[in-house]
């Protein structure tokens, strides 16, 4: 991608560094394995260049972003909404203390559990009840966060405790029964291809994470949360699957209320810019993979006729 691109080439030129000296201006995002800091963060910077020069420093991840932002108003974290509004809410900040600009993307959340199954919606698992106590996968941890943020608005996710464990390990086990349900965090452009792997296995079954609760949090501006349609596969082919509709929340900068005018009409300016380089990157990506689908398919199909 682009961004990558020029970061490559300024951080070689030592123009660029990825650390974070003293007082210097600088975007927060992380883990450095997460899209956010990977992708978003260098395009972000690339926009908003030249008229502000803001180093990339990586983080272990949103909460350490947002105390390194929130110190310092010259600076901006990338984060999702919903954390942001947590973030403030468990610091006592000021409402309008932090602001929040949306760039690109959105975190989603999606639910995979044994096909057949007792568990139809997710609704089942909050209605469970403690005798036993049904389990959630988290793949290695990562929708941790969205998870404890989702049991202040449904109180029956605090039936389900949790395990962490690889993707793939939490897949054999719920194939199996062994777990009740994997929650996967997404966000659908970037983690297209490990959807659709999810969605066309044949010992799964696809559980929106929504319940009445949680679909009322949706609607509360001050949850972070929206409920969208994620789609499991590219959806340009005759055979496509229905979209589930599922809780999300967007992707973006977040700054202090107090940061310099310039920075703030920067990012502006900026954060559409990325967001439509970004869109139109990934849909590229997704047309030639539906278009290589279909053009194998076709192959197929002619290589049968051709035997008759």
């Amino acid at each position: 991608m682009r961004g990558l691109a020029v970061l490559s080439v300024l951080a070689a030129a030592g123009a660029f560094p990825l650390g974070n000296a003293a007082g210097a201006a600088a975007i927060f995002a992380g883990p450095q394995s997460d899209p956010v800091f990977s992708v978003i963060a260098p395009e972000l910077s690339t926009a908003m260049f030249p008229n502000q020069r803001l180093e990339l420093v990586p983080v272990p991840g949103a909460e350490a972003a947002l105390d390194r932002a929130a110190a310092d108003p010259a600076s901006l974290a990338i984060t999702d909404l919903a954390t942001m509004l947590d973030y403030a809410r468990r610091k006592g900040l000021a409402a309008d203390r932090l602001e929040f600009q949306a760039v690109a993307g959105r975190r989603c959340l999606l639910g995979f559990t044994q096909r057949g199954g007792w568990i139809r919606n997710l609704a089942d698992l909050a209605a469970a009840g403690t005798a036993p106590r049904p389990t959630i996968g988290l793949p290695d941890g990562e929708a941790e966060a969205a998870l404890a943020l989702l049991r202040r608005f449904d109180s029956g996710l605090d039936n389900a405790q949790t395990v962490t464990a690889p993707l793939a390990d939490l897949v054999a086990r719920a194939a199996k029964g062994a777990i009740d349900l994997v929650l996967v965090e997404v966000n659908p452009e970037f983690d297209a291809a490990l959807v659709e792997r999810l969605a066309d296995d044949d010992r799964l079954a696809r559980i929106p994470f929504v319940t009445r609760l949680l679909s009322r949090a949706a609607a509360d501006r001050n949850s972070g949360f929206v409920m969208v349609p994620v789609r499991t596969d590219s959806g340009l082919l005759p055979w496509s699957r229905a979209p589930d509709v599922t809780l999300c929340t967007p992707i973006g900068a977040v700054l202090r209320n107090d940061a310099p005018a310039l920075l703030r009409e920067t990012l502006g300016r900026a954060a559409p810019a990325v967001a439509a380089t970004l869109h139109t990157t990934l849909t590229d990506r997704t047309m030639k993979a539906a278009r290589s689908a279909l053009g194998d398919v076709m192959s197929t199909v002619k290589s049968l006729l051709d035997r008759f």
